[in-house]
């Protein structure tokens, strides 16, 4: 991993080579890289920031947390889709405001994805997405309804679930 932060931090490497790098520092699960990766939500190429927030959903450790939650704010779609799945994976139930404010994104895959984010955060990632299901946008009704069915989770109003 040291040769691998040390070539994140040279300015004379490729992007695909970061974008590189960072894939493989998410895949060993490096806990010591997570600032160096953070650093990299900011960069200014698509696929960097792609794999940079992939990443740190799956080194799992919580300090990537706020900057994940700020990467639901990036101009691409990508970004803030990959971002949705690492604040699932990472569980931290502070994540629930964006991801449920992210159930009406502009993109289809950071609906689905921050829906399915949602569900892996328990009983209140639950109840966000029923509460989603009175939602005025249908597409926020639509994804919500889609999870929760995928997940067993509906229910009919005895409680029974369908």
């Amino acid at each position: 991993a040291p040769r691998l932060l040390d070539y994140l931090d040279d300015p004379d490497a490729q992007d695909a080579g970061k974008a590189a790098a960072i894939h493989t520092l998410g895949m060993r699960r490096a806990t010591g890289a997570v600032a160096a990766v953070v650093r990299h939500l900011a960069h200014p190429n698509v696929e960097v920031r792609v794999q940079s927030a992939k990443a740190l959903g799956e080194i799992g450790d919580m300090r990537a947390d706020p900057a994940l939650q700020q990467a639901m704010h990036d101009p691409a779609w990508e970004v803030r889709a990959i971002a949705a799945n690492a604040l699932g994976a990472l569980g931290d139930e502070a994540a629930l405001p964006i991801l449920t404010t992210s159930l009406a994104d502009s993109a289809w895959w950071v609906r689905f994805n921050a829906a399915h984010a949602l569900s892996q955060l328990g009983t209140r990632g639950t109840e966000a997405l029923r509460s989603a299901l009175a939602h005025t946008d249908s597409f926020v009704r639509d994804i919500s309804r889609q999870v929760l069915e995928e997940q067993g989770l509906m229910r009919t109003e005895q409680g029974v679930r369908t």
